[in-house]
């Protein structure tokens, strides 16, 4: 049985869903409606990023290659709807794809078999392409990326009939084939939308698409660029920025983890958890666990600081800070490391303390004087972490950090007792 005890908590608003001639209709929030109109989603009691549109967003048909409904996997969630007032599933069948899928890889960099506009590449509607295609499945995560503020959408898309492994850890390892979709928005305006791809030889490539000034369609991108949106300057990634991020250490898809996306969102039918959903609707290889793990959403005040700061570490530092990873510094920031393991506790930084003398990675008591916080705070070039995809502070995931290391007595006692079953 899956469950999920932060169904009471305060509800978050993120995005309307109705009904359209017949087929499920995934759609953003209008611009227009109140906001005490709009249907919410909860995860872990907190205030989570709103969606928010002024475009309609993802018109998924449903496809008939749907988990039977008497399985293993189709039982897992229904006790924990009845329990905490949720249905048992939020779709009833899994979408078919007939056209979002994986392009051939580029040439030597001249774009090749990647679509040159956003409306080409089959992953939206090519007549409306702020709206996802048919065969997309939209999710959402309890400890986002921050992005400098950008509220994201977020959907998959699966080769028809193939599944998801899911490795001990709880990691997620997509098909060859699978493409995931991000949509960044500033003020409720899409600026960008990245596709995610797993090619034939299974490694992942990003590339990045410009929304046009009218949003009538964005535009594949080369190369890294900047834009300025109002006072802010948005940063474009480069492909070869996407894999610095997007790490081989991390399975190459950031946030598709069983701890992720175990939480409550807002279906067409009403609100149900999102890992029942996709066992039922045939998603995965395997039955999860009878009890999944679920990350605190880092900035709500609900549950213990220590999960929450290390939900915020693990999704904004551990891709790259973990064993493998691609950081010449040997330290282990994922959420399953016990704190006393990851090498920052009272630990000397390896890059120089930048001129604060006697900065450990982590001083227990005190965050003016562990680099982590330090270099979180900073927006100078070299200095700030992460490197790459932030150019401002994220003053609240910033906030939950220092409260976190000033109530650490000590390095004896910044263990995560539970970290051996997560």
């Amino acid at each position: 049985m899956i469950e999920d005890s932060r169904c009471s908590s305060a509800p978050i608003r993120m995005r309307a869903w109705f009904a359209l001639a017949g087929l499920v209709t995934y759609a953003g929030c209008s611009p227009s409606a109140p906001e005490s109109s709009l249907p919410n989603a909860t995860a872990d009691g907190a205030a989570h990023d709103a969606a928010r549109d002024d475009d309609p967003a993802a018109r998924p048909d449903v496809g008939p290659d749907s988990a039977a409904p008497g399985d293993a996997a189709s039982e897992i969630g229904q006790d924990a709807g009845r329990e905490a007032g949720l249905l048992a599933f939020g779709l009833d069948e899994r979408p078919r794809n007939a056209t979002c899928r994986a392009p051939q890889r580029p040439d030597a960099g001249d774009g090749g078999g990647i679509p040159a506009i956003l409306s080409a590449t089959g992953c939206v509607d090519p007549l409306r392409p702020a709206e996802p295609s048919a065969g997309l499945i939209f999710y959402d995560v309890n400890a986002p990326l921050w992005s400098d503020g950008a509220e994201k959408r977020r959907w998959l898309a699966l080769p028809d009939g193939a599944k998801i492994k899911v490795g001990a850890d709880g990691d997620w390892d997509l098909p060859i084939g699978s493409v995931l979709v991000k949509t960044f928005l500033l003020a409720a305006r899409p600026i960008e939308t990245r596709l995610f791809v797993r090619h034939e030889d299974g490694d992942w490539a990003g590339y990045s698409y410009a929304w046009r000034d009218d949003r009538s369609d964005a535009d594949l991108l080369p190369s890294s660029v900047r834009k300025t949106f109002g006072d802010q300057e948005w940063t474009y990634p480069s492909r070869e920025n996407c894999i610095l991020c997007h790490t081989k250490a991390a399975g190459g898809s950031l946030g598709l983890e069983t701890a992720q996306l175990n939480r409550t969102i807002v279906y067409p039918k009403g609100p149900a958890n999102q890992l029942a959903t996709f066992e039922h609707i045939g998603l995965f290889e395997t039955v999860l666990p009878s009890s999944p793990p679920a990350f605190l959403v880092p900035t709500s005040t609900a549950g213990a600081l220590d999960d929450r700061a290390r939900a915020y570490l693990h999704a904004n530092c551990a891709n790259c800070h973990r064993p493998s990873g691609i950081t010449e510094v040997s330290i282990d920031l994922r959420y399953s490391t016990r704190l006393a393991d990851t090498r920052v506790c009272d630990a000397e930084p390896a890059k120089g303390n930048f001129g604060f003398l006697g900065a450990k990675l982590l001083k227990p008591g005190d965050p003016s004087l562990s680099m982590m916080s330090i270099r979180m705070h900073s927006i100078i070039s070299g200095v700030l972490m992460p490197q790459i995809g932030r150019s401002l502070v994220d003053e609240d995931g910033v906030s939950v950090i220092d409260a976190f290391i000033t109530a650490l007595p000590n390095c004896g006692d910044a263990t995560n007792p539970d970290a051996s079953t997560r």
